[in-house]
């Protein structure tokens, strides 16, 4: 279908300037763009045939005038005034123009305007949104319309990674992937809490991230390449299976060698031990020289060095008989500083493979996966699963727009029943504490696989669930090592 359009178009010329040229471009631009609309939707709807019997009953149709309806594109707000059939038995009515142009019930913006809403609502607040594509755009698009795709969109994205868990963990699965990943692979895995205004609890969020290097953007920029984040509000349980899934599709598990960096919180050490039992763990050095610091305390500057040059090459032993040490000598003197120091010595005895890795990798980093809590958690989840807004303090202090999850994923927590979540102390590390599952019960109460060990080396690991079923694979392999895209200290 072949369309010409005619414009006309008035200029002063003698006093054009680029603005009078730019303003005078676009005005014509809008104005043919509606012509071709106009023009195009006639010619279509003058091509339809005429229905003759009603679909649900199988009256006779007849001609009902014409329907006007409003229709936000991207081009403008569109006027289209469509042919109307009424059945004279059951008396529902027909409009074929909808039909052939896909067009839904009460749905007044088109798939490319709500595109670009969800893309403006996962980069700044749903206020925000509105005003910037009214702006930018003129699209009349209200929060309400915004609080809707998000919704629906989340919906269609969650039911998407439940087929995809199913598909790769399922009775059933399937092994097809991407494509395996050649060289190696970071994986991380971290949880932040985001305040539900409804309820007036706090609930987690929990993020996961994958990627296989950094490239340079600038003199001091860097971003990292293959990246994919998983995100989830259900239980660590879950969002293991779903980790796991995604991994598996990405090729992940092919991978010559695998790290994985994490802050060492018991609920992350638990998927890497279930999920990524052949991976190189280690512990991210911000945290370690953080828990330290605030166990030996700021003015302790000479123990805190020397427990940091114990820690860099990887010296875990050394570094929680030194901590021994030193809670037994403030045991007389100061009771709290003991059992802090008992406490940091418990965290570094549970990551203390992760600490002798970095003989492979020095001084290891989770800070592309903090940056990834950061804006999957805290501005991009509401195009990932459907949010609405609410504002979190971040960790930086700073106060942020942080959308709200819909309460249909978050499992027995749904119509406003949502309970505030006691911390459950972690066995393995006094102090600390840890997440719950689905039952609401620590994570070291959870025995999710009864016959797997960490020497467990499968190419797609069976064990993320006990239902799941597992096999014994071989020992541990030895890896090569190397050096992180990113080091450093603090």
């Amino acid at each position: 279908m072949e369309c010409t359009v005619p414009v006309e178009v008035h200029l002063a010329t003698e006093h054009a300037d680029v603005g009078s040229l730019e303003r005078t471009i676009s005005a014509a631009l809008v104005e043919v763009g509606l012509k071709l609309w106009h023009e195009l939707v006639d010619r279509l709807e003058a091509s339809l045939p005429v229905p003759a019997a009603c679909e649900g009953c199988g009256g006779r149709l007849k001609a009902n005038g014409r329907a006007p309806r409003r229709l936000v594109s991207l081009g403008g707000e569109v006027e289209l005034r469509r042919r109307r059939y009424r059945c004279l038995d059951c008396g529902s009515e027909v409009v074929p123009l909808d039909a052939a142009l896909g067009l839904e019930p009460r749905v007044q913006h088109t798939l490319g305007v709500q595109e670009r809403g969800l893309w403006l609502v996962t980069e700044m607040s749903y206020q925000r949104a509105v005003e910037t594509a009214a702006e930018l755009r003129r699209w009349p698009i209200g929060r309400g319309d915004l609080h809707r795709w998000v919704a629906a969109e989340g919906a269609r994205i969650e039911a998407a990674s439940e087929a995809q868990t199913e598909a790769v963990l399922g009775d059933h699965p399937i092994r097809e992937r991407d494509g395996p990943r050649r060289g190696t692979v970071w994986v991380s895995a971290d949880g932040t809490m985001v305040n539900d205004r409804a309820s007036g609890t706090d609930f987690e969020i929990k993020v996961g991230l994958v990627f296989d290097g950094v490239r340079r953007t600038g003199r001091t920029r860097r971003a990292l390449t293959g990246r994919t984040y998983v995100g989830g509000t259900g239980s660590w349980t879950a969002f293991a299976e779903r980790f796991t899934a995604t991994c598996q599709e990405l090729g992940v598990f092919d991978a010559e060698r695998i790290f994985f960096v994490s802050d060492g919180a018991a609920a992350i050490r638990w998927i890497r031990e279930r999920s990524f039992p052949t991976a190189i763990e280690l512990l991210d050095w911000y945290h370690l020289v953080e828990a330290l610091r605030r166990a030996i305390g700021d003015e302790r500057t000479d123990r805190l060095e020397t427990a940091l040059a114990i820690a860099a090459p990887g010296d875990a032993e050394g570094l929680a008989e030194l901590l021994a040490g030193w809670a037994y000598e403030e045991a007389g003197a100061d009771l709290a500083r003991a059992d802090k120091l008992a406490a940091v010595r418990g965290y570094v005895l549970a990551n203390r493979r992760a600490i002798e890795h970095y003989a492979i990798v020095p001084l290891a980093s989770s800070g592309p996966m903090e940056k990834g809590v950061d804006l999957v958690g805290c501005r991009r989840t509401a195009i990932l699963t459907g949010l609405k807004p609410t504002v979190h303090e971040s960790r930086q202090g700073r106060c942020s727009p942080v959308p709200k999850f819909v309460l249909e994923q978050r499992g027995p927590e749904v119509e406003g029943k949502a309970v505030a979540r006691r911390p459950h102390l972690c066995a393995l590390s006094p102090g600390h504490t840890i997440g719950t599952n689905e039952r609401g019960r620590g994570l070291t109460s959870c025995r999710i696989c009864t016959n797997c060990d960490r020497a467990n080396a499968h190419s797609l690991p069976e064990c993320v669930l006990e239902r799941r079923g597992s096999e014994r694979g071989a020992g541990r392999p030895r890896i090569a090592g190397g050096r992180a895209p990113w080091s450093g200290g603090l």
